[in-house]
Order: structure tokens, then sequence, then C-alpha cells
């Protein structure tokens, strides 16, 4: 999924969950159905708000390389 996709996806979920709570009679079971999804929806929004956990440059950009190239084209 690209984000779009997710925001969409959990936006319609609570929506859902906003009716059906609305609607009343909610019995234990549903209680625990509901207590489920906000769990669920919880996990895609932490995913969705994280900072990204990689380096923003790719791998063969790393110090030592990007010294040798400094050194290597500033003479």
């Amino acid at each position: 999924w690209n984000d779009q996709q997710a925001y969409a996806f959990v936006s319609k979920k609570y929506d859902d969950l906003i009716r059906f709570i609305k609607k009343g009679d909610i019995t234990d079971e549903t209680g625990y159905a509901i207590e489920g999804e906000l769990i669920a929806l919880k996990s895609i929004f932490e995913s969705l708000t994280k900072p990204p956990t990689h380096d923003t440059l790719p791998s063969e950009y790393n110090e030592s390389n990007i010294i040798n190239h400094l050194l290597q084209n500033l003479n």
C-alpha cells in the first residue's frame, strides 16, 4: 500500500466503527471485536507516522567513500 491508500483504509475503518458504536447494543463479543479493530488501526497509524529507520543516503554513500571522492576530485 502507498500512504494515500493506507490513510483511506484507516479513515473508512474509523467511520465504520463510529457508525457501529452509535447504533449501540454492543455485546461483550462485539466489544472485543471493536477493541481488535482499534488495535489494528493503531498499528497501521503508527506505521504511517513513524520516521524512516533507514539512512536517507544509499549504502554506497558512507563517510569514507564521500571523503575519498572529495579528495580525488578536489585536487
